[in-house]
C-alpha cells in the first residue's frame, strides 16, 4: 500500500527541520578562517563578524587591514573593499572612528558596510561615519 502523500510530505518537514537544526551556528561559534581576504579582482572583503571581542583583537585586526589596504592601493589604484563586516562586536566610537580613519588614509572604496548588532553603534559612531563619507571621500571612492 502506498502512503498518504501527507505522511511523505511530514516526514520530509521533519527531516528538513533536523538538518537545519544541525546547521545553525550557537551564539558563541565564530568564524574561523581569514578575516581580511584578498579577491582576485583588485578587492577585499574584511570576514570580521563576532572575531572582535577584545580590544587587542581590534588592534592587530586594524594594523593588518591598514598593511593590507596600503598595499594593495600601491599595486592597483583601482583597489576597494567589496564587504566589511564588523558586525556584532562590541566596538566602541573611538574604534569606529579608527576604522574610518583607516579607510580615509587608504583612500579607498567601500561597496557594502555591514555595522549591525553593535552595541556602541551609536549617534557619537554615526557622527565619525558621516564625517568620513562628507570629508574622506571623493569622487572616486563614493
Amino acid at each position: 500500500l502506498k502512503q498518504p502523500f501527507w505522511l511523505d510530505w511530514q516526514e520530509g518537514l521533519a527531516a528538513c527541520h533536523l538538518w537545519l537544526l544541525g546547521c545553525r551556528r550557537t551564539p558563541g561559534m565564530q568564524a574561523q578562517g581569514q578575516m581580511i581576504v584578498k579577491m582576485p579582482n583588485s578587492q577585499i572583503e574584511v570576514k570580521a563578524r563576532r572575531r572582535l571581542q577584545e580590544p587587542e583583537a581590534f588592534e592587530a585586526f586594524l594594523e593588518e587591514f591598514q598593511n593590507t589596504l596600503i598595499q594593495m592601493k600601491e599595486n592597483d589604484a583601482k583597489a576597494c573593499v567589496g564587504d566589511l563586516d564588523v558586525s556584532q562586536n562590541p566596538l566602541t566610537a573611538a574604534q569606529f572612528e579608527m576604522l574610518f580613519n583607516a579607510l580615509a588614509l587608504a583612500g579607498v572604496k567601500v561597496q557594502r558596510f555591514r555595522m549591525f548588532g553593535c552595541p556602541a553603534l551609536n549617534d557619537e559612531a554615526m557622527r565619525h561615519l558621516a564625517d568620513h563619507f562628507t570629508q574622506d571621500l571623493t569622487s572616486e571612492t563614493a
